[in-house]
């Protein structure tokens, strides 16, 4: 069995041989590891190096087969297709859209203009009418969830910028 782990061998278990996964089956990969789901049985092995696939760039791998796959853009945050070598991937590689989505949910953007303000650790910056803190240059979007009540690029005074009603179908007062 070849190692299809971009970082380090894959996890054995007590008789010295490669945990065998499976992305449907129960999680067997030990703590530190991640199921890498190959082309095959025989490269779904555990490799080391389990964090938040949202992060990750995605990685097409350096084998030489074509499996489609999803990925998670967190620059666009949402999940996209890219074909898959088989070896040496990351955790941002999904079977399904539906996959991807569950582990990484997607957004929509609910400011008109730019992007909603980040933390450090790439987090978007929530806010809400009784806590409004958003870094200069941005406004509390108060939206109808947590979800899309954010903090917004702001362009100008806006006292003196025309009523914006927005688009959605709620209903806010």
């Amino acid at each position: 069995i070849s190692n299809p782990c971009a970082d380090g061998e894959p996890a054995t278990g007590n008789d010295g041989q490669y945990l065998i996964c499976s992305a449907t089956g129960p999680n067997i990969c030990p703590v530190g590891y991640w199921c890498h789901v190959g082309a095959d049985i025989a490269a779904s092995l555990c490799c080391p190096g389990a964090q938040n696939p949202c992060i990750l760039p995605v990685a097409e791998g350096i084998g030489s087969i074509t499996i489609p796959r999803w990925y998670y853009d967190r620059r666009l945050r949402q999940c996209a297709t890219f074909t898959y070598t088989g070896y040496g991937g990351n955790q941002n590689n999904f079977q399904t859209l539906k996959e991807c989505r569950e582990k990484c949910p997607e957004l929509v953007n609910p400011c008109s203009m730019g992007d909603p303000a980040e933390s450090q650790d790439g987090n978007i910056l929530q806010c809400t009418a009784l806590h409004p803190q958003c870094p200069p240059s941005y406004f509390c979007n108060i939206g109808a969830t947590f979800e899309t009540s954010v903090c917004c690029p702001s362009f100008g005074q806006p006292c003196l910028s025309p009523l914006a009603i927005g688009t959605g179908n709620a209903s806010l007062n």
